[in-house]
């Protein structure tokens, strides 16, 4: 019995011993990722308190109902977000027998990608039971880091969450264009545009030529306040021009596309975000956007139900 006993308090004394080496004086909990973003989104979803309700992972409706701008339940932990500084937010992360204050930053390490990282730290405690209870609770953190800073970048790489419009990166494949204008001080209406574009359709037949994509629109307005309608139909082959109709190639590049859904006020609103999308990954566009005329606005008068691409070219 004596020698078990002695065996039990040297196992007790080796626990002890241990609680000291494997956990450090001061446990450090941190969590970094990488993604393709900007300082205006970053920014605008971790600083703004109204924005965090868009992508912070709730578990439970009951979680989602004790949320404010401010504060955030998530697994069993409370984060509490302080008044943002520069290029970082303050979190104090607590459960009611914890209180540890943490700090998000961000910074650029190359072109539109940023780092982001998340670190906390907790003085461990000189009794070995309340240690290894802090360092439970800083591996509960850590997790619920990882989680929520996971949930943070899906969030914002998804252009349909950020700009309302899911924008993609293409190569631009229709470069044979057939084009005409219209010029009038009046917004155009949609019977002057399908004229044209039947007067453009004719013409290319007799030409020999085939359109093979859907027609292609850009309305802008000049220095006078008249308004510019250029009409381009996609063909496989060159053509004669003539007085009305002329031919334009496009160099072969890369572009933005979004699939709009709506009328003209949509598809406004459309080019309206594709460019704070431009200017927020620094893109440039060599070449006026367009409009791609997926609906035959002639035949479906509801606009509802139009479908419009709207394409932006860039570098």
């Amino acid at each position: 019995m004596i020698k078990y006993f002695y065996i039990l308090v040297l196992i007790g004394i080796l626990f002890l011993i241990s609680t000291y080496i494997f956990i450090p004086d001061q446990i450090i909990v941190s969590e970094a990722e990488q993604v393709e973003s900007s300082e205006r989104i970053l920014e605008k979803y971790l600083n703004r308190p109204k924005e965090r309700r868009a992508w912070w992972p709730d578990t439970t409706v009951k979680n989602r109902s004790l949320h404010n701008d401010t504060n955030f339940t998530y697994e069993g932990l409370n984060f509490s977000f302080k008044s943002p500084g520069i290029y970082s937010q303050p979190v104090l992360i607590s459960n009611g027998k914890f209180n540890n204050h943490s700090l998000i930053n961000w910074k650029q390490s190359s072109n539109n990608i940023y780092l982001i990282g998340w670190k906390t730290s907790i003085k461990a405690s000189k009794n070995p039971v309340k240690r290894i209870i802090q360092y439970q609770h800083a591996r509960k953190i850590k997790r619920s880091m990882v989680n929520i800073l996971e949930n943070l970048l899906a969030f914002v790489v998804d252009s349909k969450n950020v700009y309302g419009i899911n924008v993609e990166r293409e190569m631009l494949t229709d470069t044979i264009l057939a084009t005409s204008n219209i010029l009038s001080s009046t917004y155009p209406q949609t019977t002057d545009i399908y004229k044209k574009i039947d007067q453009i359709d004719n013409y290319i037949k007799q030409q020999g030529a085939v359109q093979v994509n859907a027609p292609m629109l850009n309305i802008s307005r000049d220095p006078a306040g008249k308004y510019l309608a250029i009409i381009a139909l996609p063909i496989n082959k060159d053509i004669v021009p003539n007085g009305e109709i002329s031919l334009q190639k496009m160099i072969v590049g890369n572009i933005l596309m979004a699939e709009i859904k709506g009328g003209p006020e949509a598809v406004q609103t459309g080019f309206s975000e594709m460019k704070t999308y431009m200017k927020d990954f620094k893109l440039i566009s060599p070449a006026m956007p367009f409009e791609l005329l997926v609906t035959n606005r002639i035949t479906e008068p509801d606009t509802s139900k139009w479908v419009t691409n709207i394409y932006y070219p860039i570098l």
